[in-house]
């Protein structure tokens, strides 16, 4: 069962395929509020993705055609957050297969982000601090629930900056709602270290050498330190070189690479 990675993601993808091509049977879907999916996927938490893919995990083992001791699940990115908190919380996973899965907490992984993203485009090691700041200023605010009064004024200064939309800080936080900070406190508010340690089956964890998005030395060194302390006995992470976040082939691994046409997908 494929569990959808992050933004807008359809049932129809070049991984489901790939599986398909190579003899799985695959149950796939739409994420919320995408295709002919309800819902909204960006008011929804990790936890609550998990439970649609947990959803889905028990519909694939009604079906008569299926081996019910062999239903594993599978993602990339987004999903690999997902992912343990479904195989922390589900017997009926057999295995776990997720590849550029972030391993750093949500308020760090943003971060990350953000570094990567004006690096990427070419931004100073200034600009590049500074929108790290504002955005740790941010998830600092929305955890702790203020200063706001200090973020306002923070967001008004650097709205004319041009690392300004890189920094992910929206303008409307200068007049925040509750609603604002609930929705990105539950998204903000965790760590999947948390669950890979209660993952007990057979994991693969796989990552691109170059994959900006996701902080691969760091993700997979936590990954296993966690389903070690699961007392996992069977997982494996492997690095592919001069590979991007979804596996294919880069010189750079920034998100607006364009892979090379000989490039091949791994998962």
């Amino acid at each position: 069962m494929i569990i959808p990675g992050g933004g807008p993601q359809k049932r129809d993808t070049l991984q489901s395929w790939w599986w398909v091509y190579n003899g799985f049977t695959v149950l796939t879907y739409d994420k919320r509020g995408t295709g002919m999916s309800t819902g909204d996927y960006k008011q929804a938490r990790i936890t609550d993705l998990a439970a649609d893919a947990l959803a889905a995990v028990t519909l694939l083992k009604g079906e008569p055609s299926i081996d019910k001791d062999q239903v594993g699940i599978v993602g990339i990115s987004e999903a690999g957050l997902t992912a343990p908190v479904v195989a922390a919380n589900s017997s009926a996973v057999a295995f776990v297969v997720v590849s550029s899965a972030p391993g750093y907490t949500m308020p760090h992984q943003v971060v990350h982000e953000v570094a990567a993203t004006l690096q990427c485009e070419g931004f100073s090691d200034e600009d590049v601090t500074r929108a790290k700041a504002l955005r740790i200023s941010l998830n600092e605010a929305v955890l702790k629930n203020g200063p706001w009064i200090q973020l306002a004024r923070d967001i008004q200064s650097a709205e004319t900056e041009k690392w300004f939309l890189g920094a992910r800080v929206a303008p409307g936080w200068k007049n925040h709602s509750a609603a604002m900070i609930e929705t990105n406190r539950q998204y903000l508010d965790f760590d999947p270290a948390k669950y890979w340690r209660q993952v007990k089956v057979p994991v693969l964890v796989v990552y691109g050498e170059l994959d900006t998005q996701v902080a691969v030395k760091e993700s997979q060194l936590i990954i296993n330190r966690a389903l070690t302390e699961a007392q996992n006995r069977d997982h494996t992470v492997l690095v592919f070189p001069k590979a991007n976040h979804i596996l294919l082939e880069a010189d750079r691994g920034c998100p607006d690479e364009s892979p090379r046409y000989r490039a091949t997908l791994i998962l």
